[in-house]
């Protein structure tokens, strides 16, 4: 009887340890565990950090983060919080990488967490500046208008160039008078955006002298000249008087400076001390003459006039008078009138009745037809 109980005790104490050796694997499989608070971190463009919590059980349990941090990412450890920073993505490409959360004992199994960035907006840039501008050589400013999607920066590479704008999108640029003697250049340079992620323009700016500005060359002595003259002692229409000379057939007279850029004075203008005040077009680099203002005295008028077979007629017109390349030659584009040719230019009066009568007749003005009409630069 006592051997079967011992027997009994003994098979008893054999099955004991085997229950808690059970016990004790089944513990240690659910107890060495890791939990993650997120398995990636996303990132806009513009970067930035995250945290993530790594719950170890039990707390005790040791971890580590395997993974070389880029150049664009970096990571750092504190108790059981990993942070992920990312830097800003200049780049349109999106970018990816990853780092390993491990057991350095091999309790528990690897946990991988990626790290994700998009890449940057396309840059945006538009903007109404022409490829070439040239200012004005007694100084002037330049305006235009850009619009982008990105923070954007104008620049010129001279001193003599003012950039100035508010960021709303207008940007003027001035240029100081040109004192020198000779032209000079410069250029502005407009860019927009960040790194790679970047567009750009340029403007090729120029300036010249005061003595190449177009309104000054305008300025000096001038003769009138046609293709053909038509003229009498007194001024009249009613012969054809052969050819005349030389002398007869133009007339000199002064272009002087107004208000710059907008008006211009022909002074003695077929007949001494008449002074007319014509238009200057910068567009030309010519100018606009009124005929038909006053000129002389409150009732002296300069004419234009018109005449075919069977009218004689005057005509008050504005006419563009444009120079040539190296303005030396001044045209003048007479307006076509249907079934007129033009005759002459002339200063007119009234008598005491009312009527026309000639004034500075003996200056020869009258032309028929005239043909073109120029006026040369006089050189003498």
């Amino acid at each position: 009887m006592i051997r079967i109980l011992q027997q009994f005790c003994c098979a008893l104490l054999t099955l004991v340890p085997l229950v808690y050796v059970g016990c004790a694997e089944e513990e240690r499989l659910v107890v060495s565990s890791l939990s993650l608070s997120n398995h990636a971190a996303v990132f806009d463009a513009t970067g930035g950090s995250t945290t993530i919590d790594v719950c170890p059980f039990p707390a005790t349990e040791g971890w580590a983060v395997r993974g070389d941090a880029q150049e664009w990412f970096s990571y750092s450890v504190d108790g059981n919080t990993l942070t992920i920073n990312v830097s800003k993505n200049l780049s349109t490409f999106s970018r990816r990488a990853e780092v390993v959360v491990t057991s350095p004992t091999s309790s528990f199994d690897d946990s991988t967490i990626a790290i994700i960035q998009e890449g940057a907006t396309a840059v945006e840039l538009s903007h109404s500046a022409a490829e070439a501008h040239t200012f004005d050589s007694e100084g002037s400013t330049y305006t235009f208008n850009l619009v982008s999607n990105y923070a954007w920066n104008v620049t010129v590479d001279a001193d003599w160039i003012t950039v100035n704008d508010d960021k709303s999108g207008c940007v003027m640029l001035t240029a100081e008078a040109n004192t020198a003697h000779e032209d000079r250049s410069a250029t502005a340079t407009i860019t927009a955006g960040e790194g790679d992620n970047t567009l750009s323009a340029t403007i090729a700016l120029s300036q010249s002298t005061h003595e190449k500005n177009p309104y000054y060359k305008l300025t000096g002595k001038w003769e009138i000249t046609a293709d053909k003259w038509f003229y009498t002692t007194n001024g009249s229409l009613n012969t054809m008087d052969g050819s005349p000379s030389a002398s007869q057939y133009y007339l000199i007279f002064d272009i002087v400076e107004g208000t710059y850029n907008e008006t211009l004075y022909m002074r003695d203008f077929l007949y001494p001390g008449t002074s007319l005040e014509v238009r200057y077009d910068p567009a030309t680099e010519g100018f606009i003459i009124p005929f038909g203002w006053s000129v002389y005295a409150y009732e002296v008028f300069l004419y234009i006039t018109l005449i075919n077979a069977n009218q004689f007629s005057y005509a008050a017109l504005e006419v563009a008078v444009e120079p040539s390349a190296d303005h030396t030659i001044l045209t003048l584009k007479m307006p076509g009138v249907s079934g007129y040719n033009y005759v002459g230019f002339g200063l007119w009066s009234y008598d005491d009745n009312g009527d026309k009568e000639a004034f500075g007749s003996n200056m020869y003005p009258t032309m028929y037809p005239m043909g073109n009409i120029k006026f040369i630069k006089y050189q003498k």
